[in-house]
């Protein structure tokens, strides 16, 4: 990883360190140092990254950074997947169109989960019919 100005080898190093990268987009900050702009998935998925990172420090800050900066931009993404998909009612083929595979496998998680929660508490309460709607919105 010391060669990390050939871009070559910083994609093939990237692509060992975390799985399913296959390039990185690099870009320049205002002052001509190269940065990381977005990584991009072997399914072709671009993440553009919250905070571009600088490669002028020393690769092990910029490396740790990197990995900051993509939880940080995977947990945008969820966030905004989330909102989109339930709270504005999208079509579901284009919000899947929309969003990273993994973050729209996350946010489904999630709302079956809040969704599976509240049936269950419903149905302790006493509305047994409250499962019939949610075996209708997500078995049927």
């Amino acid at each position: 990883m010391a060669e990390y100005n050939q871009e070559d080898t910083l994609r093939e190093g990237l692509g060992c360190t975390f799985a399913d990268i296959q390039q990185v987009l690099l870009g320049t900050t205002d002052d001509t140092l190269r940065s990381i702009q977005a990584v991009q998935s072997t399914q072709g998925e671009t993440l553009l990254l919250s905070k571009a990172v600088s490669m002028g420090d020393s690769v092990e800050i910029w490396f740790k950074e990197l990995q900051e900066s993509m939880q940080m931009s995977v947990n945008r993404q969820i966030k905004k997947a989330l909102q989109e998909a339930f709270e504005v009612k999208t079509e579901r083929s284009e919000w899947l169109s929309r969003h990273p595979f993994q973050c729209c496998g996350v946010a489904s998680l999630i709302q079956w989960f809040n969704s599976t929660e509240h049936a269950f508490q419903q149905l302790s309460s006493g509305a047994p019919l409250y499962l019939k709607d949610w075996y209708h919105l997500h078995l049927r």
